[in-house]
């Protein structure tokens, strides 16, 4: 009975431990597990197909041999370490689309690279309009906006907004909106990393065209062919 109550001690003082040290007696009081290795790293496991892994939960880290990258999965898809360190909340740039244009999905998606500015024939020019572009993935949208550009069309009640966020943050410091608008060029290729298997690379040219500043609550918009100045 003195044997099995020293062993219940020593087995309570074992699964109680807050931490675990390897190559170090003296874990870190921060880390449930603290490796420690003058010449020797941690090896993640190593796979080349993030389908292959069953019902991946949150949290959950490897190494993704496709990407050549350390992965982890947010609880809803997989994420590279790389592409996520700089990002605020799921995304550092976003596009969000709205107005129940057909062929499109109202929603908030991933962008990558944007820019926007404008070129004219001749001072005083009305027919030169100020052009967003910016590159994303293949997404849901991606056949809407290739269909605008190639029939020349417009969508009138579509809002696009260009939302920019510092690390860290849920809520954007500067946007872009474009309110009634076209598709001036499309283009398809190359590769765009761990986000997707294309790059999209998309110019829209807004009617409406405005910025946002949310850290200072400034704002204005342009109506190209009013001429005037509108609410953002």
């Amino acid at each position: 009975m003195k044997y099995f109550s020293l062993l219940i001690l020593l087995c309570t003082a074992i699964f109680t431990q807050a931490q675990v040290g390897i190559g170090t007696t003296t874990p870190s009081n921060n880390a449930a597990l603290d490796v420690t290795s003058a010449n020797k790293g941690i090896m993640l496991p190593r796979i080349n197909d993030t389908t292959n892994v069953a019902s991946p939960g949150a949290g959950l880290l490897i190494y993704n041999l496709k990407t050549k990258k350390p992965t982890f999965h947010n609880g809803t898809r997989w994420n590279s370490l790389q592409s996520e360190s700089s990002l605020a909340g799921n995304d550092s740039i976003t596009y969000t689309i709205t107005g129940g244009v057909t062929g499109f999905t109202n929603g908030t998606y991933k962008v990558m690279a944007v820019s926007q500015g404008m070129s004219n024939a001749g001072i005083g020019s009305q027919t030169n309009f100020q052009d967003i572009s910016f590159t994303t993935g293949l997404d849901i949208n991606t056949t809407g906006f290739s269909r605008l550009v190639s029939f020349n069309t417009t969508a009138a009640s579509m809002v696009i907004e260009i939302k920019f966020y510092a690390p860290g943050s849920n809520t954007p410091y500067f946007s872009l909106k474009g309110t009634n608008l076209g598709v001036s060029s499309f283009s398809l290729g190359g590769t765009s990393g761990t986000y997707s298997d294309f790059a999209v690379q998309i110019s829209i040219s807004p009617v409406i065209f405005g910025y946002k500043n949310w850290i200072n609550n400034i704002s204005f918009a342009w109506d190209n062919v009013m001429n005037i100045s509108v609410t953002y």
